[in-house]
């Protein structure tokens, strides 16, 4: 495991989930590990807020109510984000899972 010190826009995690409790624990989880992170209610809540090519990666609820996370990824892919995606579901979906 390479322990070297990341530079700070490496050591970014974008969290998005409509669930509170989620979003808590993996600031928690993910803090402890001295990694900044700033969280979304929402993928709209996303899009108002960085409006120019993020830094660091997602960590992303597929199911959100309006805009879930594959059609978030799919706008960013479309505007030459190249962000690291790390998806989350608490669900199964077979054809969310093709998509995705």
């Amino acid at each position: 495991m390479d322990t070297a010190v990341q530079p700070r826009d490496q050591r970014l995690v974008h969290v998005i989930d409509d669930d509170e409790a989620v979003r808590e624990s993996m600031r928690a989880v993910l803090e402890s590990f001295s990694i900044e992170v700033t969280d979304y209610v929402s993928a709209l809540d996303f899009l108002e807020r960085v409006t120019e090519p993020a830094d660091g990666c997602l960590l992303l609820d597929l199911h959100m109510p309006g805009m879930n996370g594959l059609d978030l990824l799919e706008l960013i892919r479309g505007r030459g984000w190249n962000l690291h995606v790390v998806i989350l579901t608490g669900r199964r979906d077979e054809q969310l899972k093709e998509r995705a």
